[in-house]
């Protein structure tokens, strides 16, 4: 009878099965490190950051005081600043299920510098933390 019991058991990782049982684990703390991000964001108001729109507004208020020889680097400045506005807009604004943020990972390697990658669903990416999830559809890197 005990025979029985122990063909039903579930079977512990081998012995010696060290890289397993590291992969796993780093794997664990790459998911909590993003769930506790998106976690944090979620209590944050929607508009933090910078109002792009007033910006904009601003610098065409300045376009219309300043002289002539003043008025090509203002111009240059509020295309730059609807550049941005337009791809952060594009990148990093989408949609992460906070159960379920991302399926994938790669850690790319290039010139001695490391980078994780996450693929997921959508796109979204937060340079403070080091978080890029990207979606598998549209990135290059899932090429």
């Amino acid at each position: 009878m005990s025979g029985l019991s122990e063909e039903h058991s579930p079977s512990p990782a081998p012995p010696g099965d060290d890289e397993l049982q590291r992969i796993s684990a780093e794997e664990e703390r790459v998911l909590a490190r993003v769930q506790k991000h998106l976690a944090a964001r979620e209590m944050r108001p929607a508009n933090e950051g910078l109002d792009y729109d007033a910006e904009l507004i601003a610098l065409r208020d300045q376009i219309n005081e300043a002289r002539l020889e003043d008025i090509p680097p203002l111009i240059e400045e509020m295309e730059r600043l609807t550049e941005v506005a337009s791809r952060r807009a594009k990148v990093t604004e989408g949609f992460v299920d906070p159960r379920s943020p991302y399926f994938g990972r790669m850690d790319l390697e290039e010139n001695d510098r490391k980078r994780e990658v996450l693929i997921g669903r959508s796109t979204y990416l937060h340079g403070k933390t080091g978080i890029r999830i990207v979606d598998w559809r549209d990135a290059p890197v899932s090429r």
